[in-house]
């Protein structure tokens, strides 16, 4: 999870939390809210943005970059 006050970036993505986790792997990414079975939001610092959205995709998972926010929230 990204440290408190650092800029980032947060992706909502159509997908249940299991395929984010798993798409995921050792990526610096934290599942930040399980909206709905197939909703899940994830929190990453600036620095693993990229890569994040780059698995995201590799899996095959629909996302919405949401990069107009100061931080990203709901981390650990």
């Amino acid at each position: 999870c990204p440290p408190a006050f650092t800029a980032g970036t947060m992706i909502a993505v159509s997908a249940s939390t299991d395929a984010v986790r798993a798409a995921l792997g050792a990526l610096p990414a934290a599942v930040a809210n399980s909206n709905s079975p197939q909703q899940t939001v994830v929190s990453v610092g600036k620095d693993a943005a990229k890569a994040t959205v780059d698995a995201l995709k590799k899996a095959k998972l629909a996302i919405k970059v949401l990069d107009k926010i100061p931080q990203p929230y709901h981390s650990a």
